[in-house]
């Protein structure tokens, strides 16, 4: 738990694509170069992110992620900013809104454990 009584971990969700990061390379990096994750499961379900093999079967990966703490992100970035006035303490991930995050991004492989696999159709 962070101070304010928020968790640092989360159960977010990933679409499954051949290529690592799509979200980061494809879509122009939008809060940076790292692996992206949605709150909630419609985002990742979109067809651009999960596509149905040829039983229209689809797949998602549910993920345990440390969010932490977190600041906005932008597509500049290569690794999480570091807090104000510290020079060694990093966020340990950034969002697409502060007040209200629907997305995370983060930079390092060992912040996110894959839980659960998802095998779903769209009706």
């Amino acid at each position: 738990m962070i101070n304010n009584g928020t968790s640092i971990n989360k159960d977010l969700y990933n679409s499954t694509n051949k290529t690592r990061n799509l979200s980061s390379h494809v879509l122009g990096a939008r809060l940076g170069r790292g692996s992206y994750f949605a709150v909630t499961t419609e985002y990742s379900s979109h067809d651009f992110f999960s596509r149905p093999n040829s039983a229209g079967e689809r797949y998602m990966i549910q993920v345990r992620v440390i969010t932490g703490e977190y600041c906005q992100g932008n597509r500049d970035l290569k690794s999480a900013p570091y807090k104000p006035g510290s020079k060694t303490d990093q966020y340990d991930s950034v969002v697409d809104n502060v007040s209200k995050p629907a997305q995370y991004c983060v930079f390092h492989d060992d912040s996110a454990y894959p839980e659960y696999i998802i095998k779903y159709k769209k009706s």
